[in-house]
């Protein structure tokens, strides 16, 4: 990512299948790791103004917005405001910078500010998704060195809906089990269960207790 103030971004997310917009806010480096970001998410604005009826969807212009909070938004310094402003972080190197410019438009259901994008979403969408497969294709391919863990941590965040795991379980996994190529597998298996409050366990009767019969 290039050196821009608030820069906006893009970027395709795998776990909710749509582009991420978003307007950067902080960026961190932490020593021998990959930079993160934090940014405002905003929103496809997917209604048509009264200015471009008359284009088609492929020509039409796209507009961006605030997000006001979604299941993406993360507990942070930033949201002991009362903006209402959603808050997302990742690593730097997984978005790419999009031009935009503000609109005096207005859009029902939107807060001002809103945004125009240069290009179309569709072209927008098109590019995040290329870009992502190129990186996860990358990823695989030296799959045979070591995980960063501040990547593989952000990696699990885009995957799995991490808000909805007990904390406990959470942290359990992710502090004490090892290797870390167990966590999604785990963490799945902790989300999955979440809605149940009792379980049963069968064994063949090989395990072995110290101390079974004091």
């Amino acid at each position: 990512m290039t050196n821009i103030l608030n820069p906006s971004i893009t970027y395709w997310c795998a776990r909710t299948n749509e582009v991420i917009f978003g307007r950067v806010i902080e960026k961190n480096h932490f020593y021998n790791h990959h930079q993160t970001i934090t940014f405002e998410h905003f929103t496809h604005i997917t209604d048509s103004h009264p200015d471009n009826i008359t284009s088609t969807p492929r020509s039409r212009p796209t507009y961006i917005a605030k997000c006001t909070g979604c299941h993406l938004s993360e507990h942070n310094i930033y949201h002991q405001n009362a903006t209402n402003t959603c808050y997302i972080t990742s690593l730097s190197n997984s978005t790419f910078i999009i031009q935009v410019s503000k609109s005096n438009l207005s859009f029902p259901h939107h807060k001002r500010p809103i945004y125009k994008c240069i290009k179309q979403y569709s072209t927008i969408k098109h590019l995040a998704i290329i870009d992502f497969n190129l990186r996860s294709s990358y990823n695989n391919n030296n799959n045979n060195t070591l995980i960063d863990p501040l990547l593989y941590r952000l990696q699990i965040d885009n995957s799995i809906e991490l808000n909805l795991i007990n904390i406990l379980n959470k942290n359990l996994i992710l502090q004490l089990i090892l290797p870390i190529s167990l966590h999604s597998s785990l963490l799945t298996i902790s989300f999955k269960l979440s809605s149940f409050t009792n379980l049963e366990f069968y064994t063949d009767g090989s395990l072995s207790r110290d101390n079974e019969y004091q």
